[in-house]
């Protein structure tokens, strides 16, 4: 979780750094115009970093694109077993130490503004998650002192999400939303471009 806020806190800070030579908008509200925003997410509890952009349009339907992976499992984990099938594992009785899923989801879909400072967001898309397990083989004979990963379920499915945008100043903002597939909470912040 702390990656995943320290990502998305420098990701603010790159947005906010590259587009502070940006011209301000006509007006402190959402009503005043038409806006693209780019910006950076975070979901919770999958712990996958994401990307948002979306067009704003005080009288018509914008457009919304988000998408977010976990990073891959750790770099430099050697006892990664990929020729290893579950029902093996469960046939030794190998103890079950963690489990770890990776997500990668897409979603596309409409924005509306709803106020002043507030619009919405609606989309649907897809999900795709692998699933690790970290097992221990009490003979030693697998991994690292007997502690060993493998793939224990890879699936795809559809996913969904709705949320708020929210103005902060007349540059930057938060969206705020829920989704389904991984389902959760998203945070993000976002710079008019």
């Amino acid at each position: 979780m702390k990656s995943s806020v320290a990502i998305l806190l420098v990701g603010l800070l790159c947005t906010s750094t590259v587009y502070s030579k940006a011209s301000e908008l006509d007006s402190s509200d959402l009503l005043s115009g038409k806006y693209s925003a780019f910006g950076f997410s975070c979901h919770i509890p999958a712990l996958t970093n994401g990307v948002l952009a979306f067009s704003l349009n005080r009288r018509d339907i914008g457009f919304f694109v988000h998408a977010w992976s976990s990073f891959p499992l750790g770099e430099g984990i050697t006892e990664y077993y990929s020729d290893i099938t579950p029902l093996q594992v469960s046939q030794w009785g190998d103890q079950l130490l963690e489990v770890d899923d990776r997500w990668f989801s897409i979603n596309v879909g409409i924005t509306h503004v709803l106020t002043r400072y507030v619009g919405v967001y609606f989309g649907t898309g897809y999900s795709h998650v692998d699933q690790y397990e970290l097992r221990f083989d009490p003979t030693r004979e697998l991994g690292l002192y007997g502690e060993y990963w493998i793939q224990a379920d890879s699936r795809s499915m559809l996913s969904a999400s709705a949320g708020l945008i929210i103005l902060l100043t007349s540059r930057f903002g938060m969206l705020i939303g829920t989704d389904i597939e991984p389902s959760g909470v998203t945070l993000g912040f976002y710079s008019f471009i």
